[in-house]
């Protein structure tokens, strides 16, 4: 499990780099207004994964499910039925790409000269979309065989190449349409590694869509459809704000908020590594009812996310603002810090319940009434986003976005300790208590070295965030986690054992 959740990270680190890299880069060569033409595209694009109406999941799910029992020919019906679904849906995506850049301009503040690029950019990003809808099935069962080290193997070199690339070709001259082009070309690469390695693994899989049943359909979408909805959800909540922005602010402000939330989402991805992991594993553990060992897991996990982001989100917290100044050489430093230190507000809470109560309610099928509430909660967030920013510009999103995450993570936290039958003072010692505590090294050490005044500087940056690092993952490990500590102990004992 840790070595295909570090897989998974491995890949957040690589596309967290590459995006350090480039947008300054790209700021700086196509400007703030074009960049932010193309930050718009990836919104609206962002909603074409909608139309997969919760499949993918579903997908995971299932062809978890029956490689646990042996089954494949109804493996590969699954598989058949998601194909055929992937193929249309990559179709529909298409023609909505198309018919969206015809109208493009009469919904957002795009500049006159970037018009034509924003409605050729859009229609690329769509066929990138409609091909990666076809290839889901592949990864689908990379992902339900946890093959993590080598998708994400995979992914890191192609990022690093579109990297590169990007330098490479990229100007002021249609530089958006070279981005659009670029991440299609990084699509086509990866879509042919994953399938020559399902091809090549696993010979009984058959990606044939004349397998697929009408019975598999129905249970395909009786899945998926709260599936869709929670996406749907947690795209407004969390990947609106550019439209929103554009629409009532301005082009440039979708760049202001865009650093900020870029950095989040990089931050949610970390979590997201853990999520994929866990729920093939919840969905074999529930298929062979072992609702001790889910309980197990679950707790464990929770532990483990909790002591990862509360002090990750505490440096953000301290030093985003110094980062910031460092990375976008002061523009716009003082709105992008100010739309981070709110956002951070809620997603301290939300990613705990993200990382470990979604995977698990979703392993065991208990998303019916989450689905709701973070349904509810995602149109307050847009109302209130729209309100909001009119009145107090991208400081009102922000709120906006922050404080029905906050609700939605406390229902979630006490959901999941109803449908487990574990107390809620339990649920919260774990999620919120114990990570808590192991936020006293870091406070300490803010104090400690803000009276010493250091000069902003990279090499000082990193001293103060590694230092933070190391002292709190040792007061984790010993006052924090007997289990761990013991481990730990074990291990420097064997060392010395061996070295005597």
């Amino acid at each position: 499990m840790l070595r295909n959740i570090i897989a998974n990270w491995s890949f957040i680190f690589v596309s967290a780099i590459s995006v350090y890299a480039l947008y300054p880069f790209y700021i700086d060569v196509l400007g703030a207004e074009q960049y932010g033409v193309w930050l718009l595209i990836s919104s609206i694009i962002g909603y074409f994964s909608l139309i997969q109406m919760g499949v993918p999941l579903a997908n995971v799910r299932f062809v978890s499910k029956y490689y646990a029992k042996g089954d494949f020919d109804k493996l590969n019906e699954v598989l058949g039925a998601n194909l055929f679904l992937f193929i249309w849906m990559a179709g529909i995506t298409v023609f909505f790409g198309l018919a969206i850049s015809l109208f493009l301009d009469r919904f957002f503040q795009i500049p006159l000269e970037y018009l034509y690029y924003a409605k050729i950019g859009l229609i690329i990003a769509a066929l990138e979309v409609g091909l990666r809808f076809v290839f889901e099935a592949v990864e689908g069962v990379l992902n339900a065989r946890r093959e993590f080290v080598f998708i994400n193997g995979v992914r890191n070199v192609i990022t690093i190449l579109r990297v590169a690339l990007s330098f490479l070709l990229i100007s002021n001259d249609c530089g958006l349409l070279w981005v659009a082009s670029l991440l299609l070309l990084s699509t086509i690469i990866q879509s042919i590694c994953f399938y020559l390695c399902v091809s090549r693994k696993y010979p009984k899989i058959k990606l044939l869509p004349k397998k697929a049943t009408r019975e598999m359909f129905k249970d395909i979408f009786s899945y998926s459809g709260f599936v869709l909805l929670l996406q749907l959800s947690s795209r407004i909540s969390f990947q609106t704000d550019a439209l929103v922005l554009a629409s009532v602010v301005s082009v440039t402000s979708v760049v202001w908020f865009g650093v900020a939330n870029s950095i989040l989402l990089y931050l949610t991805q970390m979590v997201v590594g853990v999520s994929k992991v866990l729920m093939p594993q919840m969905s074999e553990l529930d298929s062979l009812g072992d609702n001790s060992k889910i309980c197990s897991v679950f707790l464990t996990s929770t532990r483990m996310v909790g002591l990862l982001v509360f002090p990750i989100c505490l440096l953000l917290y301290y030093y985003g603002g110094e980062f910031i100044q460092l990375w976008m050489k002061d523009s716009f430093r003082p709105e992008m810090y100010e739309v981070l230190s709110i956002l951070l507000v809620g997603y301290v809470f939300f990613l705990v319940q993200r990382g470990t109560t979604f995977p698990v309610l979703m392993g065991v099928s208990k998303m019916k009434w989450p689905t709701i509430v973070m349904f509810v909660a995602a149109i307050f967030n847009l109302v209130s986003s729209i309100w909001f920013g009119k009145i107090y510009g991208v400081y009102g999103v922000a709120w906006a976005t922050s404080i029905p995450t906050i609700c939605v993570a406390l229902f979630l936290l006490a959901y999941i300790s109803s449908i487990l039958s574990i107390p809620i003072l339990k649920c919260l010692i774990n999620s919120t208590l114990i990570p808590g505590v192991s936020l006293l090294p870091i406070i300490i050490l803010f104090y400690c070295f803000d009276s010493f005044d250091l000069q902003y500087s990279y090499l000082a940056l990193i001293f103060k965030i590694g230092v933070s690092m190391i002292l709190t993952f040792l007061f984790d490990l010993f006052l924090v986690d007997k289990i761990y500590r013991g481990k730990f102990m074990n291990i420097i004992s064997k060392v010395k054992g061996a070295t005597i």
